[in-house]
């Protein structure tokens, strides 16, 4: 907690552990999908008719998975999910279903961890001064305050893989989400 780092390489010990426990991160999206009424969260391979955004290089070019890229990031990048899946992903993190996902879960989930600061290093325009702006990171969502008034919270993930970039967010004390 003291240390910040991300790196996909712990999310891909998330099927060794659940094989520890008798499942698989495949069965844990089958439950997933059944407990929020979708069908659309899935690991590579995808069936051709899916319901997905492919990746495209910037001249155009549709580009290709990697052969080996499940295998090397399942639990990482290697879920995808079509948007109205995502959506339903966004309403039980942010506390829609507590049957399913308690708020002392959420809670512990949206704390934040440890203080990180990359964010800043990336290519976006934030709307606020970065001095105003505490960056953190809970357990597999980040979280940013400003000024450090807890009502301008917003918890979020984005995603990136060679030509797509994905973002989902929601401010908490606004009941606001969104999905890019």
């Amino acid at each position: 907690g003291k240390c910040y780092k991300y790196s996909n390489l712990m999310y891909s010990f998330v099927d060794d552990v659940l094989k520890t426990k008798g499942y698989s991160i495949k069965k844990a999206i089958e439950v997933l999908n059944e407990k929020i009424g979708t069908t659309d969260i899935t690991l590579l391979p995808m069936a051709q008719e899916s319901n997905f955004a492919n990746q495209y290089s910037r001249n155009g070019k549709l580009l290709a998975f990697p052969s080996n890229y499940q295998k090397s990031v399942p639990a990482a990048a290697g879920v995808f999910a079509s948007i109205n899946s995502m959506a339903e992903f966004l309403k039980l993190a942010m506390g829609t279903k507590p049957e399913i996902l308690h708020d002392q879960v959420l809670s512990k989930i949206f704390t934040p961890t440890v203080e990180n600061k990359d964010i800043f290093l990336w290519n976006v325009s934030l709307p606020f001064e970065n001095n105003r702006i505490k960056s953190y990171y809970g357990i597999g969502w980040r979280i940013l305050v400003v000024d450090n008034k807890q009502e301008s919270r917003l918890i979020f993930h984005s995603g990136f893989i060679n030509g797509a970039t994905t973002f989902m967010g929601f401010v908490p004390d606004k009941k606001a989400g969104i999905i890019v």
